[in-house]
């Protein structure tokens, strides 16, 4: 497991997965995460790769629970049909980049996912 030491000075800090109860755009809802804990003094503190882990997990939770399509499922669906990025952020009206992030965890708008629903015949 790795480890690095607390400023706190009184010992070496963890790396653990714990579920963390977050509000995301004002919906509630759990989500597992990384994060170093001091045993001592409970300080919890993330590198970049655990908060880009953390944020990516919010924003598939959140979808998720409101009913969007998750970044998995536009990516299963978008290869399902055998569609390139390009492909499918043509037919959409949107850049391929923003099709990108939406399959890597940034949240599309609700008008932006009936418009996918559409694009997969799953309205």
């Amino acid at each position: 497991m790795d480890k690095r030491r607390c400023p706190c000075g009184k010992g070496m800090m963890e790396q653990k997965r714990r579920a963390k109860g977050v509000n995301f755009r004002g919906v509630e809802m759990d989500v597992a995460c990384r994060a170093y804990v001091c045993p001592h003094c409970g300080l919890e503190s993330g590198c970049v790769a655990d908060v880009h882990e953390a944020q990516r997990s919010i924003a598939e939770a959140y979808r998720a629970k409101i009913g969007m399509l998750t970044g998995a499922e536009i990516r299963t669906f978008r290869e399902e049909r055998h569609l390139s990025l390009d492909a499918l952020a043509e037919q959409l009206g949107v850049p391929a980049e923003v099709l990108q992030g939406w399959e890597e965890g940034t949240v599309q708008a609700p008008e932006m996912d009936l418009r996918l629903r559409k694009a997969f015949g799953r309205e």
